[in-house]
């Protein structure tokens, strides 16, 4: 399955019955099934079933579920693949390029069965638009036409013209094809602005910076920037400038679609992976106490970051309350960690509420935001029995996940 936000692939568990290959997905997604240099892409659905049969001439054939869909689908990558191996787009004219695209185009749209919904006839639509505008971009770059100062995207290749609708449907279900457009034309749209020309080892931060000042549908310019940090993680690694933009982004877009999928970038490319040993925190309780957390090694332990200034701290605490009650008398050692700079503000709080136990301020609060990825609070943090995180992002205190994590553990 497909990332939207990157080339990178997510395996997708698996097994083999006889001839057969059951998968577990939790959500609508396009799949890749590679077999050696074999690979066939269809859409899948969590309660559906898809049924793929391997003629002798080495066609296939779809059936179950979806199955028209996945046929015309796989029909047009299928041309559009077979167009890509016998085309060198940096060998081709652009007056022969534009002739052939409207040519494919206009094969794809046949292979558009009438016998599926009009809404699925959209998307495949929208996808064949896409594969058009993929090869434009591909030529313009590397042709270098695309630098030349009176060049602009065609409207047909821009995907500002594209039904939004349909292409956040898409870009939500991991089409791959946007994981490949989109840096593409990202890459195209700067390809004359002097941010690529001077910026260095700063493009993709600049340029993340640009976006946020155009004029564009908002939910294009959450992938924009989301495309954008995430391909400056993965290509030069985790520094201060992209990880300021990824957790400014994480702070703009709460309710981005791939939160989990930056989220995954942040822990992968940092120490603080899920299954190292977690940072120490340098804390200490109501009495004066030092905060150690090898003292707490044998019991499972939650963090709950926490701040006076957050509007929503009232209603944390009640729900840390609860799970203090829930699990009392077990292996988990549940902790209330205070952020608050002015650490009277945490005194206050603990005289007013007397919640003494486990509830811990820290005086370097950076250090801590550095060491744990820290953006916003509230922020939770799971640590097993030995010491080592189970999960840095853990889900929030009232949320089944977290039961989960929390019975595995124990």
């Amino acid at each position: 399955m497909n990332s939207a936000l990157s080339h990178s692939e997510i395996e997708i568990p698996s097994h083999i019955e006889g001839n057969q290959i059951h998968y577990t997905i939790d959500k609508n997604a396009f799949i890749t099934l590679k077999d050696g240099d074999l690979e066939i892409e269809f859409f899948a659905t969590p309660s559906g079933s898809s049924e793929i049969i391997r003629e002798e001439n080495n066609q296939f054939v779809f059936k179950g579920d979806l199955g028209n869909y996945n046929q015309s689908v796989f029909n047009i990558q299928a041309k559009f693949d077979h167009f890509l191996e016998n085309n060198v787009l940096r060998n081709t004219q652009k007056e022969e390029l534009e002739e052939k695209i409207s040519q494919l185009k206009s094969d794809l749209i046949k292979e558009i069965p009438t016998d599926i919904t009009q809404q699925q006839q959209l998307e495949i639509k929208e996808m064949i638009a896409l594969d058009a505008a993929f090869l434009h971009i591909k030529h313009a770059i590397q042709t270098g036409y695309g630098r030349q100062k009176d060049y602009s995207i065609p409207e047909q290749y821009d995907i500002q013209n594209f039904n939004i609708d349909i292409l956040e449907k898409l870009y939500d279900e991991n089409f791959n094809y946007l994981s490949y457009y989109i840096p593409n034309y990202l890459n195209l749209m700067f390809l004359n602005d002097e941010i690529y020309q001077l910026a260095g080892e700063f493009y993709f931060d600049l340029r993340t910076d640009e976006f946020q000042n155009l004029d564009i549908e908002p939910r294009l310019k959450e992938m924009f920037i989301a495309s954008t940090i995430a391909e400056s993680i993965n290509t030069q690694g985790l520094k201060d400038n992209n990880e300021a933009s990824l957790y400014q982004f994480l702070h703009d877009y709460p309710d981005y679609s791939h939160k989990e999928e930056l989220i995954a970038t942040l822990k992968n490319n940092s120490t603080m992976k899920d299954g190292n040993v977690a940072p120490i925190i340098h804390a200490f309780d109501a009495n004066g106490e030092i905060f150690h957390l090898k003292n707490h090694e044998g019991k499972v332990v939650y963090i709950n970051v926490w701040a006076t200034w957050n509007e929503n701290f009232n209603q944390q605490i009640k729900d840390i309350k609860a799970l203090k009650s829930k699990y009392e008398g077990q292996d988990i050692e549940i902790i209330s960690l205070s952020v608050d700079r002015d650490q009277q503000h945490w005194k206050d709080y603990i005289d007013y509420s007397g919640e003494i136990k486990n509830n811990i301020w820290t005086s370097k609060v950076d250090q801590f935001y550095s060491n744990y990825k820290v953006y916003t609070v509230p922020r939770f943090i799971l640590i097993d029995k030995n010491g080592k995180l189970i999960n840095s992002f853990a889900p929030a205190p009232d949320s089944k996940e977290l039961d989960d994590l929390i019975a595995e553990a124990l």
